[in-house]
């Protein structure tokens, strides 16, 4: 059996590798850069140096409260080598939800960079934090990482962590009531890694002549899937990453990047979509040939991508079908924080089937309890929430994660998202309700951003969409005019007591400032309901288009 080794071990074996090649790139906007193995190693352990001398008890926790750069991997490293526990925030976090992760972690220290509550982190700081100032800061801190590292000599040995050890805890951005804090320990890191890897096909780069990984961060690495995926598993295969600056700069820093391996959301997916249509419009052209599919392709800057991953949300079959067309298969994975990105995913290169989210991942197993809902069992599986006992007895039962969704499996073993556990709710005339289910068929229209069904206690279900990266340029009358129409066919196909009364069109975009999404950007299902169920109540009916 095959040892497992931790993140620090790997960083530590491609920088006595491969000590001059290039692991990270950080885009500046207009440039980059670049921080060999052999820099990210003396960085980390100048950083770890600098910690340990703070003298903090073993396992404090250090929060990261930033957007990406390459100081976010170099602090998490540090973090770890340090002995201590990295708690990371989301950078789009409200302020109040920011406190209160704050106030339970109770951080020894803060690494502060880039995020949109900057101005206000005094705000929810606790009394006696440390603060160290990392890429893209604003706030006031104590000294920054630059300084440390040009004033800190790194001690020559630091101990390796135990494997049961906590390495990270990740507070999940839940859709209702505070976030929980995810305890992953260096087992669950460290397995999950290579299995992925292998579960995706990921080339790992091991002497001259083999293929590289190139992949591009961007999606917050507070989130499970872009820490597991990109950051923890380009540990296990010396990829090589690139962070962009921003949205702003993207555009350029993909072309620039030319990932192999590259994640997105729908929301993304179809925006550049979007984008290809609007150029080539312009342009007069069409695809048609095998070199407009690549064109295409070099155009979105995924020329030499080989894995498409998507998640998070369904991608709509008419989204599936054009990147097929041009030669681009999009990969539905689903999983949580709770088993660090590792789930299920669609590894066939059959074309994807909408909906479906394929096949438990290497060392993954899933089944279905008596009422349907998803259970998991993997070595990635979290050690429990942080303080808080009773709710982890509540989903882990006999090693087994109870995931809250609940599912089928076809003839295939392919698992199917089917619905959410408590979401389905009963009408008026009595009748039980699935909103997943009719959001599914809502999702197949290519102009719905994101969709929300409900009706509680109504004569029947109503449904809230935005259209707000597929709205400009038209106005209310032919949007009202395009849902009226499409709504009218999707009851047809209903049976008569899931059929939408009304449909409200929201043109201006949902947000987390708002507070109707997490900052991951799903939907908070109670708050989006409070926020339009006056608008929509049993004597309202058909479309209703709003902010236009």
């Amino acid at each position: 059996m095959t040892a497992i080794k931790t993140p620090l071990q790997m960083l530590e074996h491609w920088a006595a590798t491969f000590p001059d090649q290039v692991y990270l790139r950080q885009s500046t906007g207009s440039d980059w850069i670049d921080y060999s193995w052999s820099q990210v190693a003396d960085r980390v352990k100048r950083l770890a140096t600098y910690i340990v001398k703070k003298e903090y008890p073993a396992g404090s926790r250090i929060a990261i409260w930033s957007s990406n750069s390459a100081d976010w991997f170099i602090a998490d490293l540090a973090i770890m080598l340090s002995g201590n526990i990295s708690v990371p925030v989301y950078p789009a976090q409200d302020l109040e939800t920011a406190g209160y992760i704050l106030k339970h972690a109770e951080p020894k220290m803060l690494f502060a960079g880039q995020f949109e509550q900057a101005a206000n982190l005094r705000e929810v700081l606790p009394e006696q934090t440390d603060t160290v100032a990392i890429r893209g800061a604003t706030s006031e801190c104590d000294v920054s990482l630059e300084v440390i590292i040009a004033e800190t000599a790194s001690q020559r040995a630091f101990p390796q962590p135990a494997l049961d050890d906590v390495c990270t805890i990740i507070y999940s951005s839940g859709t209702s009531g505070n976030p929980k804090g995810v305890m992953h320990s260096y087992r669950s890191v460290s397995e999950t890694a290579p299995l992925l890897a292998a579960t995706y096909g990921r080339p790992k780069y091991e002497a001259e002549g083999d293929e590289r990984e190139s992949a591009i961060s961007y999606l917050p690495l507070s989130h499970a899937a872009e820490r597991s995926l990109l950051e923890i598993t380009s540990l296990y295969l010396n990829s090589r990453v690139s962070i962009s600056a921003g949205l702003e700069f993207f555009a350029k820093e993909i072309h620039d990047t030319q990932p192999t391996f590259f994640g997105a959301v729908p929301r993304i997916w179809h925006k550049f979509k979007e984008g290809v249509e609007a150029a080539l419009a312009a342009q007069g052209k069409s695809i048609e040939t095998d070199a407009d599919r690549l064109m295409v392709r070099e155009m979105l800057g995924l020329g030499q991508t080989k894995t498409c991953i998507t998640g998070s949300a369904p991608v709509a079959a008419a989204l599936h079908q054009w990147y097929a067309a041009i030669g681009l298969q999009l990969r539905e994975s689903y999983s949580s924080t709770e088993t660090f990105a590792h789930g299920t995913y669609w590894n066939s290169d059959d074309p994807a089937i909408p909906g479906c989210v394929g096949k438990p991942c290497l060392g993954v197993e899933v089944k279905l309890d008596e009422n349907n809902e998803i259970l998991f069992k993997s070595p990635s599986l979290m050690k429990g929430y942080y303080k808080e006992p009773e709710k982890t007895a509540e989903v882990i039962k006999d090693g087994w994660y109870a995931s809250g969704d609940l599912g089928r499996m076809d003839e295939n073993g392919n698992l199917w998202i089917t619905g959410r556990v408590g979401s389905i709710f009963k009408t008026s005339k009595g009748k039980f309700i699935n909103p997943e289910k009719l959001e599914r068929e809502i999702y197949k229209l290519p102009s719905v951003d994101q969709a929300c069904v409900f009706g509680h206690g109504m004569a029947q279900p109503v449904a809230v969409v935005n259209v707000a990266e597929s709205a400009a340029g038209k106005t209310d009358d032919e949007i009202k005019a395009y849902f009226t129409e499409e709504l009218g066919k999707l009851n047809d196909a209903l049976p008569a007591h899931e059929r939408m009364s009304a449909l409200l069109v929201e043109r201006k975009a949902w947000t987390v400032d708002g507070g109707v999404l997490t900052p991951t950007l799903k939907i908070k299902r109670k708050a989006l309901e409070g926020a339009y169920r006056a608008k929509l109540g049993d004597s309202v009916s058909g479309v209703i288009v709003e902010e236009g």
